[in-house]
């Protein structure tokens, strides 16, 4: 199959719903409602999958070019892009976790509760009055259990 069939200025206009290949697992998928979305199709362990690669109104066909053959590199050195992807938003999500302070773990703590602290009073002991001066703006990470 020949690689990047599909042209830029083709895309413009008005496509009936279906899936427009440009090649190397490329596909615009054009739908019913006429949305359009690029995916990066391919075979793993004798199953075919489909990896979303964005909406066409946000990603032009270069960007969607270079998202599948980085999706297709992955797949070549054995890796499943999907879930390289799913790996690499956990990764962010922890890392942006261990980027919190005391003071910002207490306050999404405290928050649900609104201002009524005081029911809170029994299960933070004295840490909003006392501990958040003195360790508010420390990461955990950093902490140690001496005094």
């Amino acid at each position: 199959m020949a690689l990047h069939c599909l042209v830029a200025l083709d895309l413009s206009r008005d496509m009936k719903p279906g899936r427009y290949s440009d090649g190397g697992g490329l596909c615009l998928v054009v739908y019913r409602n006429r949305s359009r979305s690029w995916v990066f199709r391919y075979m793993l362990n004798g199953r075919l999958r489909e990896m979303g690669l964005g909406s066409f109104n946000a990603i032009p066909l270069a960007e969607a070019r270079k998202r599948a053959s980085d999706s297709c590199l992955l797949k070549s050195e054995g890796t499943d892009p999907i879930e390289a992807r799913r790996r690499k938003r956990q990764e962010a999500k922890l890392e942006e976790a261990r980027a919190l302070t005391f003071q910002q773990c207490a306050e999404t703590y405290i928050e649900p509760y609104g201002a009524d602290h005081q029911a809170l009073r029994p299960r933070l002991g004295g840490y909003p009055e006392f501990i958040c001066p003195r360790s508010g703006a420390k990461l955990p990470a950093d902490s140690s259990t001496e005094m």
